[in-house]
């Protein structure tokens, strides 16, 4: 893969910048991205599990949850160009795992959508909002 279609991936990612080196080389991210794909595969069939079962009209607010989270992830991202998480190195743990923690100041869209199994919003995710908004 071409160096620039390589930084354009891990930017589109939001990979943190001190991590984007890896990608050009070659190194541990692509087993670390393989890891998360596989974690995404399976949050992917989850999701698709449940929209079978609310289909058959089982687990109907189990669906509720997850497609509200993903509805409210996706406008913030497709309208507002909020990125899915964020890219500040503040909002990463441990970036070579992609293990991101945001912060009331340093979050992304996933971060602001209500939890995808309860539908709830944590009093963080509330400060959050406050900040997004321009309130804090």
């Amino acid at each position: 893969m071409h160096a620039n279609h390589k930084n354009h991936l891990a930017k589109s990612a939001f990979t943190p910048q001190n991590q984007r080196s890896s990608i050009d080389q070659g190194t541990p991210f692509m087993t670390d991205f393989g890891r998360k794909l596989t974690i995404f595969g399976c949050l992917l069939f989850t999701g698709f599990c449940l929209w079978q079962a609310a289909a058959r009209g089982e687990r109907i607010d189990e669906f509720r949850n997850l497609l509200g989270h993903e509805y409210l992830e996706s406008t913030l991202m497709k309208h507002m160009n909020v990125p899915y998480v964020s890219p500040h190195s503040k909002a990463w743990i441990d970036p070579t795992d992609w293990t991101s923690m945001p912060t009331t100041k340093h979050f992304g869209a996933h971060d602001l959508s209500p939890n995808p199994w309860t539908g709830q919003m944590s009093e963080r995710q509330l400060q959050m909002w406050r900040v997004f908004l321009g309130g804090e």
